[in-house]
């Protein structure tokens, strides 16, 4: 009788064992999902904006790898996040002295064609990468 007893107990502490690895392998799996979704923005930007683009007035626009940049303008630098959907570049600034931006953008021949939306003047502006 106590061999049967000690059976259904090794049987439960299996049950609890088993149940906690396949809780720590949905998490697992979870916060891997979470790092992939998270890194897609980055990995959708256009590789080609990466670098940096100068626009005749001495305005200097620089994109990185890792979707972050910044606008210098003489000597004031204003950084930014960036993405690119399609045809269109968002540009968040970290200032919100700066508004946050919206361009349909073309990039061709090392040159960078953006025309102002929402958050802009409006207007077309080319820039030659460096």
């Amino acid at each position: 009788m106590e061999h049967i007893k000690k059976s259904k107990k090794n049987f439960k502490t299996f049950k609890i064992i088993f149940l906690i690895l396949i809780i720590v392998s949905i998490i697992i799996i979870g916060i891997k999902i979470i790092n992939k979704s998270a890194s897609t923005d980055v990995e959708n930007a256009d590789s080609t904006i990466i670098g940096t683009f100068s626009y005749e007035d001495g305005t200097k626009f620089k994109f990185e790898k890792d979707g972050k940049g910044a606008m210098y303008v003489g000597k004031d630098k204003f950084d930014y996040s960036y993405k690119t959907e399609g045809s269109k570049l968002m540009i968040d600034f970290v200032d919100e002295k700066v508004h946050d931006a919206t361009y349909s953008y073309q990039i061709e021949n090392n040159t960078l064609k953006l025309v102002g939306e929402d958050g802009t003047a409006g207007g077309e502006y080319t820039l030659k990468k460096e």
